[in-house]
């Protein structure tokens, strides 16, 4: 069950792909980009958008329309859409480096929680990639409050820090967020899944789902027989978020193959 606040975001991106309007500012996560996804590719409204965080594997993104006649004349050509959206992205994904003293170790929580300090919200402020042996960072934030960031942003932790527009990333390119599992399942149910993932045995993984402790595509499980898919994000409250990769093929003991990404 959605709570209202998101309920009320996809409404509003919805509303907006509708028009063909451009993105608002918001980066969404990705359990965001997930639900408002599903909505717009439910209603008719498939093609018609694109996500962006200012560069490719970013986490969180803004959301884009595309020109009415984009999915006709470049339907599975992603360059090509994002070549022709190029500007737009700049007109609304501005990309600055935070730049310290050298002598403190800077980690991500440290340059969010300066951010956010300035009065931000968190919607405006995209990726943080963090450089932390040479105290530096660069991060992605909505154009319209980048100047304000350039202006105000003084201290990071008890740090001395500069801000200044970058355009070149190279050298901050995030570090692996994930670690491969793999395993063994009887079957693609959920609990036998998270049993696998986890460690926890089967009996456990069942109590997990019917305590509400697993997500799948970020929405809670309510059965254990629950299919789980290559694709699917798989979330255990106090065990971690997964992304499965593949299930297929199977073991001389007619076991199911299982491979997934555990975020980091």
């Amino acid at each position: 069950m959605l709570d209202e606040e998101t309920r009320s975001l996809i409404l509003r991106a919805y509303g907006a792909v509708s028009r063909g309007a451009s993105s608002d500012g918001h980066f969404y996560n990705e359990r965001e980009q997930y639900l408002i996804g599903s909505h717009l590719d439910k209603n008719g409204l498939a093609g018609r958008y694109v996500f962006f965080g200012g560069y490719e594997s970013a986490e969180r993104k803004m959301l884009f329309a595309l020109p009415g006649y984009c999915p006709d004349i470049c339907e599975d050509s992603e360059e090509y859409v994002m070549s022709l959206l190029e500007d737009t992205f700049l007109s609304m994904i501005a990309i600055l480096r935070i730049t310290g003293s050298g002598y403190r170790e800077l980690g991500h929580r440290d340059y969010l929680g300066s951010l956010l300090g300035l009065g931000l919200e968190r919607f405006v402020i995209g990726d943080i990639l963090v450089r932390s042996e040479c105290s530096s960072a660069v991060f992605f934030c909505s154009r319209k409050i980048s100047g304000f960031i350039t202006d105000q942003l003084e201290t990071v932790g008890s740090d001395r820090v500069s801000v200044s527009a970058v355009e070149d990333i190279s050298g901050f390119e995030p570090e692996n967020r994930f670690v491969r599992v793999l395993g063994t399942v009887a079957s693609n149910r959920a609990d036998s899944v998270v049993s696998s993932l986890t460690g926890m045995s089967r009996d456990e993984a069942k109590k997990a789902i019917s305590d509400g402790n697993v997500e799948v595509n970020y929405e809670k499980v309510i059965k254990a027989e629950t299919d789980v898919a290559p694709g699917d994000t798989v979330s255990v409250r106090g065990k971690g978020k997964y992304i499965i990769r593949d299930i297929s093929g199977t073991t001389r003991k007619g076991r199911i193959r299982l491979a997934a990404d555990r975020y980091v």
